[in-house]
C-alpha cells in the first residue's frame, strides 16, 4: 500500500471516527434508562476518542492532507441532512395548509385564505370599523 493510499484510508476511517467522537463529546451525552444499541455505540465511540489525547487527533489532522477534505465532506453531509429535514417539514406544513383550504379559498373555519383577509381578521373590532370600505375593496396596482 502506498503512503497516499494509507493517508486516504486513515482520513476516511481514523480521522472521521475521532472527529465524530469529539463532536459527540461536545454534546455531553450520557446514558439514559432507554439507551438503544446504537446510542450505546455512540457513547462508547465518544469515550474511546476522548480518552486518546487531543495531540493524537491533532496529528491526524495536521499530517494528513486528506483530513481537511473529510471535514469539508462531513460539513456538506450535515447540511444535506439538515436540508432533507427542512424540506420534509416544508412539505408537511404546506400539505396542512392546503388541506385546510377548499378550492374557493375558504379555510375550514370559513375565513378567506388571502393574505389581506388574514391581516384584516387579526384587527380588533374597534380597528375594523376604522378601515374605509374603499381601502378594503381596492386592489393594489403595480
Amino acid at each position: 500500500m502506498s503512503c497516499a493510499e494509507h493517508d486516504r484510508y486513515a482520513a476516511g476511517s481514523q480521522f472521521i471516527t475521532h472527529t465524530i467522537g469529539r463532536v459527540l463529546s461536545q454534546l455531553n451525552l450520557s446514558s439514559t434508562p432507554i439507551n438503544t444499541k446504537g446510542y450505546e455505540t455512540l457513547l462508547q465511540l465518544t469515550q474511546n476518542t476522548v480518552s486518546d489525547s487531543f495531540d493524537l487527533y491533532y496529528g491526524l489532522f495536521m499530517y494528513n492532507i486528506n483530513a481537511t477534505e473529510q471535514l469539508d465532506r462531513l460539513e456538506m453531509a450535515f447540511e444535506k441532512v439538515r436540508q432533507m429535514l427542512s424540506g420534509r417539514l416544508h412539505d408537511f406544513i404546506r400539505k396542512q395548509i392546503v388541506e385546510r383550504a377548499d378550492p374557493s379559498g375558504k379555510l375550514a373555519n370559513g375565513r378567506s385564505s388571502s393574505p389581506a383577509a388574514h391581516h384584516l381578521s387579526t384587527l380588533t373590532e374597534e380597528n375594523k370599523t376604522r378601515v374605509s370600505p374603499a381601502l378594503t375593496l381596492a386592489s393594489p396596482t403595480l
